[in-house]
């Protein structure tokens, strides 16, 4: 898959070797991102004509389904708010997961034994 997103001019962004981003020009109008987690890739763009053309072009060369509009990522609920153009990921569902599994989440809360109020003087 790198090879072919390289093949495509993306690049990855900055240390993370499974975001990939393609910068508009040429025969896509908008930037498109790319994220990738072993079998499941989210795609990102401004424009949904440019990302149609590239998700059809990516199902011609790879195996896959296009499962439409994402509401859960990597174990996070997906939020959009599209007239503010804002989304959130929000980890409840995720955590409560790994609470149950490791036979966690009827436990009770429990505080440390610091005091949660500290005020720091400076000399």
């Amino acid at each position: 898959m790198d090879a072919y997103f390289k093949s495509e001019a993306f690049d990855t962004i900055g240390f993370e070797e499974s975001v990939w981003v393609r910068p508009a020009g040429g025969k896509y109008s908008e930037d498109i991102y790319v994220s990738a987690h072993i079998d499941d890739c989210l795609l990102s763009c401004k424009s949904l004509t440019v990302m149609a053309k590239f998700k059809a072009l990516m199902l011609d060369r790879f195996i896959g389904t296009d499962e439409g509009e994402v509401t859960e990522y990597l174990g996070c609920e997906l939020v959009r708010d599209r007239k503010a153009c804002k989304g959130q990921l929000i980890q409840a569902g995720y955590a409560e997961r790994v609470l149950r599994i490791f036979n966690m989440w009827e436990c009770n809360p429990a505080f440390g034994p610091q005091r949660t109020v500290r005020s720091v003087r400076l000399p």
